[in-house]
């Protein structure tokens, strides 16, 4: 993969092994209520504030709820399943919010749409539509990790698919970090990606309030040499999710 990143104004990133780059596919993988939607939407908004094109497909959850997260552009609700901000410089940033997609209708979207995007990112894993004829969940998993993995490749694109880690807590280590090691097929997924990104968070819930701190954990990514973290601060509501350099 050549290293041609989408910029998001976040130096350590855009800058790193683990930056989001066209013809990439991008894992972002974390326990349920770590905040991954909350990252991911805000590097789409990023990205489309630098002038580029950004879809973000909420599957299941719909798009009228992250409307409220949009901030610092113009808004427009293009129907119950669809949202529009436009930034200055002429990036956009579309939601897609309907509940039932599989990877086939999202290459569908790509390939005809007049506005080519440099990003597109899917959240999440789970919860995109089974391909037929998959003989376990499992494979399922696989098929979708390599059809979005090949979406990047053949549209010269990047994409971020977000993943659940499992929700289990181990009674001798209840603060353990997420680790990709608890996504089933682990090591057939991570073979698909370019990029792997951990999110953790401190303290001992992963629901409820906000925590002090949360971490990205690079796992895998061309030419690293060794696993790297990044703090990303307060995951309160009041306070930038990522900081600006």
């Amino acid at each position: 993969m050549g290293f041609d990143p989408i910029r998001t104004g976040i130096g350590w990133l855009d800058d790193s092994p683990g930056a989001l780059s066209r013809g990439g596919l991008t894992l972002l993988a974390g326990r349920p209520g770590t905040g991954k939607t909350r990252l991911a939407l805000d590097l789409a908004l990023r990205a489309s504030r630098r002038a580029q094109v950004a879809w973000y497909f909420s599957i299941g959850d719909g798009a009228l709820p992250l409307a409220a997260r949009l901030s610092g552009g113009r808004v427009e609700v293009m129907g119950p399943d669809r949202l529009r901000s436009a930034a200055d410089g002429g990036g956009v940033l579309e939601v897609f919010g309907e509940a039932d997609r599989d990877t086939a209708s999202i290459g569908a979207e790509v390939e005809s749409s007049a506005q080519h995007p440099a990003l597109v990112v899917v959240d999440y894993l789970q919860m995109v539509r089974e391909p037929p004829g998959a003989s376990s969940r499992v494979e399922a998993m696989v098929a979708i990790v390599a059809d979005l993995a090949e979406l990047a490749r053949q549209a010269e694109l990047a994409v971020l698919l977000t993943t659940q880690l499992t929700r289990a807590r181990r009674a001798d280590a209840p603060n353990l970090h997420p680790l990709v090691a608890q996504l089933p097929a682990a090591e057939r997924v991570v073979a698909l990606c370019d990029v792997v990104w951990a999110l953790s968070v401190s303290g001992d819930d992963d629901f409820g309030a906000p925590r002090e701190d949360a971490w990205l954990h690079l796992a895998h990514a061309p030419a690293l040499d060794a696993p790297r973290k990044h703090r990303l601060g307060t995951a309160a509501l009041s306070e930038p999710w990522l900081p600006d350099d």
